[in-house]
Parts: C-alpha cells; sequence; structure tokens
C-alpha cells in the first residue's frame, strides 16, 4: 500500500473510504486469483480531490459486469458510496488485472 499526506479527513469521508477499501480488498481475495494487489491513496492538491486506486494483476471482471448487464451487491454498494461522497468512479479491467480509481472531493 501506498498512503500520502492530506489533511484531516470528515468522519463520513473517512468511514467510506475505509469501506471501499475493504469491499475491493474483499473482492480481489474471493474473485480475482491475483498474486499481487496495490492501495494507493493520494492527495491531488491542485484539484483538492483524494485519489485511490486499488488494483491488481487478477483475471479480471467478467464483461457481464463491466457492461452492467449483472449488477452484484458490492459494485452497487461501491456505486452508493462514492455518489455519497460526489465522487467519481473508473474501472478499467482484462485478463491481465483489475484498476479501479475512486476521486473524492474535499473540502
Amino acid at each position: 500500500y501506498e498512503v500520502g499526506d492530506f489533511p484531516a479527513l470528515d468522519m463520513d469521508v473517512k468511514i467510506n473510504l475505509f469501506r471501499i477499501i475493504k469491499e475491493l480488498t474483499n473482492n480481489i481475495l474471493k474473485h480475482s486469483a491475483a498474486t499481487e494487489a496495490k492501495i494507493k491513496l493520494n492527495l491531488d492538491e491542485q484539484f483538492k480531490e483524494l485519489k485511490l486506486v486499488v488494483e491488481d494483476n487478477g483475471k479480471g471482471m467478467p464483461k457481464e459486469i463491466l457492461d452492467g448487464k449483472i449488477t452484484g451487491m458490492g459494485l452497487s454498494n461501491l456505486k452508493s458510496r462514492v455518489n455519497f461522497l460526489n465522487g467519481r468512479l473508473d474501472i478499467q479491467s482484462s485478463g491481465l488485472g483489475t484498476r479501479v480509481s475512486v476521486w473524492v472531493p474535499i473540502v
């Protein structure tokens, strides 16, 4: 993991970031068959937002999930938490792994 320096955060931000990281790491352990995973949390001072990146070298997510044809509770919860924080979510996945990026504005 890699964590940068950032100012004191609102409790809602802390709790939801923790739960996002927990959900993503659980998914890596449960579904990905990955041998490596990385978690990065950094502050982008220029845009005044936190950037969280969770990535692995696993088998990737099924296309049906990425296309939204199949929705699970985990992905729905992830999207809901990001929306609650007024953030943005990007998921990139292939047979070489998955990278989930979350940007959360800080006030």
